[in-house]
């Protein structure tokens, strides 16, 4: 995953009941990315060395 964010020029994250149907599932699996130290990391250069854009789905 690390190395599709490094990759990427938009990342999309899920949103509504993509993560089932548990309320704030989609909110709970963006929190679980972020905890994962490479990827938190990845996103950050993402969006501030590499003027990449990030999306959410609602």
């Amino acid at each position: 995953m690390e190395k599709a964010i490094n990759e990427a020029q938009i990342i999309m994250l899920p949103g509504g009941f993509s993560a089932g149907d548990e309320p704030d599932g989609s909110g709970k699996f963006i929190a679980t990315v972020f905890r994962n130290p490479r990827l938190k990391e990845a996103i950050h250069k993402h969006l501030n060395e590499q003027d990449g854009l990030i999306l959410r789905n609602m």
